[in-house]
């Protein structure tokens, strides 16, 4: 998960959720190949048999907060229950008492206002129940990589990682947002912050200068900060089922038609197993 969907939904969270009580819970009504339920991080993605020890924990207890926090796998939203958190990157579903919940989930919860949360992925995520430590941090699944909004990731910090992965041919896209080197920046939020920096996803990090890093550290800082504000990005659905409203510069909505900035045409490429959406303008390779 990416770190402005998460603030976003956590906002969503505390105006929401946090205070109500669990009346009921669903675990796995309909299973998925890739949603994993665990009770301990050493059984994180290994654990098939948790789903129902997930839904005894949660019946009857109360939401007490939200936060954002990074694990052992990335970036998720915490769901506060006394000594431990649901912990989930998965987008859910919330409806009112007066809205039908949600048919097909992986977990629901009910509450006791008559309202529900409902997590129902696409392409898979966890849904763990760790015990939290008192500053929130899962145990035994705590993160030591700092969140890209604080002040410890830094322009210094940033050009480590760029050492670090010297002579190792990486694109940006590589470096930024696979194999968890970043948690925070996914594929989805990684087109928005080129796009802002006019570097081309393909590019390789040794061909960046310094000028160019500084531009992709700035972007990093600005971007989701700016779709925070706005209530997500205008192709991203939030919690209650609505789309945000930061106009992405280069998404699927955007192919094919005039760059924001020089008025060019915004490609679509497959790459890396997936796809990548620039301005071939702007962000000249």
């Amino acid at each position: 998960m990416n770190i402005a969907t998460a603030y976003v939904i956590n906002k969503q969270f505390e105006k929401s959720i946090v205070g109500k009580t669990i009346k009921n819970v669903i675990a796995n009504q309909n299973p998925h190949t890739f949603v994993w339920f665990a009770m301990k991080p050493e059984r994180a993605f290994t654990d098939a048999l948790a789903a129902n020890d997930v839904a005894k924990y949660l019946k009857k207890k109360k939401i007490e907060r939200a936060d954002v926090n990074t694990g052992g796998y990335g970036l998720y939203n915490f769901l506060y229950t006394g000594e431990r958190a649901l912990i989930s990157d998965i987008v859910p579903r919330y409806t009112s008492s007066e809205e039908k919940p949600v048919k097909k989930h992986q977990l629901l919860l009910e509450f006791e206002d008559g309202s529900y949360l409902s997590y129902s992925a696409l392409l898979g995520g966890a849904l763990f129940l760790f015990n939290v430590d008192e500053s929130g941090d899962a145990i035994g699944y705590k993160s030591d990589f700092p969140m890209i909004n604080s002040k410890k990731f830094a322009l210094d910090f940033f050009n480590t990682l760029i050492n670090k992965e010297t002579g190792k041919t990486l694109s940006v896209k590589q470096l930024l947002a696979t194999k968890n080197r970043i948690p925070g920046i996914d594929n989805n939020l990684l087109q928005d912050i080129l796009w802002e920096a006019r570097i081309n996803p393909k590019r390789k990090i040794e061909t960046l200068n310094k000028t160019e890093i500084q531009q992709i550290f700035k972007a990093i800082k600005t971007v989701p900060s700016a779709i925070i504000s706005a209530g997500g990005k205008d192709i991203d659905k939030d919690i209650y089922g609505k789309l945000g409203r930061y106009p992405c510069r280069v998404s699927r909505n955007t192919v094919q038609k005039p760059c924001f900035r020089c008025k060019n045409k915004i490609i679509k490429e497959a790459y890396l197993g997936g796809s990548v959406f620039y301005c071939p303008n702007c962000q000249k390779i």
